[in-house]
């Protein structure tokens, strides 16, 4: 460089120029940057790949003592290492990995496990060099670049749309590809099937879905989700990944005036498809990675993607403006001098899940499904929904409405990935009639049902294990061993709830649904074979069929009985229906259904649809009969338990959750049992109300412990019926805030505990003998006479709404803990060695309507109430005018 040009940049970069502070914090953030690197950012999972192939190579690397960056230069460099080509080292390894990569398998047989590989297709192989080459270029080759720029188009591995053939690296690909299959006993073919799920095979997919729901376990909401993403997938052949946990923010509900009739609105939900497999981090020239659909109210109501997203959205109070029901939104709206109303979400719902499903879950119920419909394939993957999507959109399909252009935007790839990657196995059209025409006769109709991939199903294939086979599992020694492990280890000093004892019990478990897996999948293959054997002869196949194994399954599954109700609301065709059978479906609201059924309460989807079936079309009580060892119910869900412990467990969980979304106990609702057996409607205010008024009255299994925090809620509660307010009952000046209070002698206590104490003094006096009700004296009503503890309470509900929040309420504190496994145990060997000597475990005293559980101690020493103004001096005036 000319000797001014240096002068000149000297002088104007002085390294000795004291900086002032503005320059001196720059050069602070300058420093503290991040150096550059020209490593492109790849998705968590492609990342977690990476580090796993890594990790194997340097494993390999160990065992033969050499460093893993130095095959891949002498790989390059053509170089020699010990005596070895380079390459051969490369080859021995994947031929290793092919080879040795075992796994040991669950089997029927004596031997109980057996190895097995692996690694059965070429391509997993030609994957994992494919991953190596990437991790070699940014952990091997790009630091000796930066080292010695002027070799830099040594060090490159170049891709494989560019490799050369002469290159190293692609001789290893070739020897993948020719000579490993043999050496590893692989396939180079695909080891599945492609098909297609046609429309009529989506339909029959969701039918199954809620008619069988009691085969299919899972909750309502992942049931609902997973009938919107079924129906998202099949309709634009998306990938799983763009649609399941999709979130509020992708999904906008807006009122279009109908063009047909300008005085009524239109639903339309415009959903926003963010595509996957997309690069990242780049400055975009264009928005084919984001497509945006819509879709309206349509008359099949199994296909109305709009309804179960607006069911969903009004389940957990989306909306910014609350709505009650769809209709009512549709009959309130008014245009005015605009064409469209908008309906904008809750701030705090942007981000939360609209499909809140994960790929797992999904997966899950997708495989019983697919095994609950009866397919002979039971490995069908979700893959034929986007193959059977394609097929719909591809040009001639549709009549040749779409372009190649608008299919390959729906499904995100090129014609060339579409026509390599995307036809099924099984061609669709009748190349008989392609190649002769009218002279083979047209037979549209049979190819049209051929073409399904639900034509080979069968409905009765066996579907679960038998008892006697979960008996013949126990006898394995596998099962045995860990058995007898987890018992050592349950009575160890760890305990039951140890991480290792919870680990053991989760192996029991899957070592017991593999083997029933691998059970009912042999006798599949049997039935089949059987069954077509028969049936090509002419005869029946009646015997070959299992009796249910499980016939209580609906009442342990939550909302599996609601969920086959609803399933009749979803017609397969209009056309198969008689009039009446019609009128009565129309009549019924699906949002409103799947709002009840998404909230939990299964017990109200039963009654509201038996309530509008014709009374000829009223079936037996959907109450379902106790299952065995099963004794305490879910008045909610109709969902039945093993103990009281559990029961209030799944009522925390399940329909209380504080805090979160599906609290069903934020807003009134109708008891349910009260409301199925034509009493009178009692409605329930709240988590405490609930749990008051199911011991009242419908049983202590029946009952729900109050959870932890229920306390706070109803003094929110109480505070709406404090002096002066809208709410305050006739007749009274109200409660003071955060109080409830005594209807006999108008105490006020602010603690359900309080009350208890104070209630169980009157109770054990006050019954003795008859008496007028002194909250109806108060008020002037007409005299109720009071003979017992059933009658005040039935009349507490009849006249005084309910009680007011207390009455016989536990206080949630005062609620032991379950014990542990090992108390338990311990305490039944202590009642079993002393049995006259026994004591249960300590409890507090819990008030029960209808019960005498209090001692005379607890009670106080007071005779028996013979006057009422020893209840109320003031009631003496107006009892005796009254008379």
């Amino acid at each position: 460089m000319d000797q001014a040009v240096l002068e000149c940049v000297k002088d104007a970069f002085d390294d000795d120029e004291e900086l002032d502070e503005e320059a001196r914090r720059e050069w602070e953030e300058i420093c503290a940057q991040k150096p550059l690197t020209a490593k492109s950012e790849v998705v968590t999972s492609t990342d977690r790949e990476r580090a796993r192939a890594w990790a194997r190579w340097e494993a390999y690397c160990k065992k033969i003592h050499l460093k893993p960056g130095r095959p891949w230069v002498a790989l390059v460099e053509n170089q020699r290492i010990r005596n070895a080509p380079a390459d051969q080292i490369f080859t021995r390894f994947l031929e290793t990995i092919a080879k040795d990569s075992t796994v040991k398998r669950l089997t029927l047989g004596p031997e109980e496990f057996i190895e097995e590989p692996r690694i059965h297709s070429a391509r997993t192989i030609s994957g994992l060099w494919k991953t190596l080459r990437g991790v070699a270029k940014f952990m091997v080759f790009d630091p000796l670049v930066q080292q010695f720029p002027d070799r830099r188009y040594l060090y490159t591995i170049t891709g494989k749309s560019g490799e050369r053939t002469d290159t190293p690296t692609w001789k290893i690909t070739k020897w993948i590809s020719d000579t490993l299959p043999e050496l590893g006993n692989l396939t180079r073919e695909q080891t599945f099937v492609k098909k297609e799920m046609t429309a009529e095979d989506v339909i029959l997919h969701l039918h199954t879905l809620w008619y069988r729901a009691s085969d299919i376990p899972c909750s309502p909401s992942d049931r609902v989700a997973y009938h919107t993403a079924v129906l998202v997938l099949a309709c634009g052949g998306f990938r799983s990944g763009t649609t399941l946990q999709m979130p509020y923010r992708d999904v906008e509900f807006v009122l279009v005036r109908d063009p047909q009739d300008r005085s009524q609105a239109k639903l339309v939900a415009y959903i926003t498809i963010n595509q996957n497999k997309q690069a990242t981090n780049v400055i975009r020239k264009d928005q084919k990675h984001m497509l945006t659909f819509a879709v309206t109210i349509v008359p099949s109501r199994m296909l109305c993607l709009a309804r179960l997203l607006f069911a969903r959205a009004l389940s957990d109070k989306a909306f910014k403006d609350e709505f009650e029901s769809l209709e009512q939104l549709l009959s309130q709206a008014k245009f005015e001098h605009v064409e469209k109303i908008q309906l904008p979400w809750k701030a705090s719902h942007q981000c939360r899940c609209i499909i809140p499903l994960a790929y797992h879950q999904f997966w899950t119920i997708w495989k019983r499904t697919v095994l609950v419909t009866g397919a002979r394939d039971a490995h069908q993957r979700p893959y034929s929904l986007r193959v059977g999507a394609g097929g719909r959109l591809d040009k001639g399909q549709l009549d040749g409405t779409l372009t190649s252009a608008m299919r390959n935007y729906l499904l995100s790839h090129s014609t060339r990935v579409f026509e390599q990657s995307y036809q099924p196995r099984h061609f669709r059209d009748d190349v008989t009639r392609l190649c002769f025409g009218e002279q083979v006769g047209d037979h549209t109709a049979l190819f049209q049902v051929i073409q399904n991939s639900s034509l080979e199903r069968d409905p009765n294939a066996p579907l679960d294990a038998t008892m006697e086979d979960y008996g013949a599992f126990e006898k394995r020694r596998d099962l045995t061993a860990l058995r007898k492990l987890h018992s050592e280890v349950g009575q160890g000093p760890g305990g039951w709830d140890s991480d290792e004892a919870r680990s053991i019990a989760s192996k029991i478990q899957w070592v017991r649904a593999k083997l029933a897996s691998l059970v009912v999948e042999q006798r599949r293959q049997e039935y089949f074979y059987e069954a077509d054997r028969l049936r090509a002869q002419g005869l029946s196949t009646t015997a070959l069929v299992q009796p249910q194994q499980c016939s209580d399954r609906s009442s342990s599954i939550r909302g599996g009985a609601a969920a086959e109700e609803i399933g009749k609301l979803f017609e397969l065709s209009l056309q198969m229906e008689n009039p009446e059978e019609k009128d009565w479906r129309s009549s019924v609201s699906l949002t409103e259904v799947l709002e009840l059924y998404l909230d939990g309460r299964g017990r109200d989807v039963e009654l509201l649809l038996a309530e509008a079936r014709p009374a000829r079309a009223v079936e037996e009580s959907a109450v379902a009969k106790a299952p065995l060892a099963k004794d305490c119910r879910c008045l909610l869900c109709n969902m039945w338990f093993f103990s009281r412990y559990t029961l209030s467990r799944h009522n925390t969980n399940i329909h209380y959750r504080r805090g979160k979304s599906g609290n069903q106990f934020t807003s009134r609702f109708r008891c349910p049992e009260c409301r199925s057996t034509a009493q009178n409607d009692v409605w329930i205010e709240n988590v405490m109300h609930w749990s008051n008024h199911t011991e009242s009255f419908h049983g202590t299994k029946c009952s729900p412990i109050p959870p932890a925090g229920a306390r706070d809620e109803n003094r929110a509660w109480l505070a709406k019926f404090a002096p002066g307010t809208e709410n305050c009952p006739p007749g009274r000046g109200g409660m003071k805030l955060g109080k409830g209070m005594c209807y006999i002698c108008l105490n006020e206590f602010s603690q359900a505990g309080g009350f208890y104490n104070h209630w169980a003094k009157h109770k054990a006096v006050i019954f003795q003998q008859p008496f007028p009700c002194p909250a109806c004296l108060r008020e002037k009503n007409q005299v109720v006479p009071i003979d017992g503890a059933e009658t005040w309470y039935s009349h507490l509900v009849e006249g005084h709404e309910g009680g007011g929040p207390f009455g016989s309420l536990q206080d949630p504190e005062c609620v032991p803990k379950k014990r542990s496994r090992a108390e338990q145990e311990r305490s039944a060997l202590a009642q079993k060695l002393q049995q006259q000597r026994s004591r249960p475990r300590a409890r507090p005293p819990v008030l029960q309507r209808g019960r005498d559980v209090m001692s005379s101690e607890c009670l106080g020493k007071k005779g028996i109430v013979g006057d009422m103004t020893l209840i109320d001096p003031r009631l003496h005036s107006e009892h005796s005018a009254q008379k």
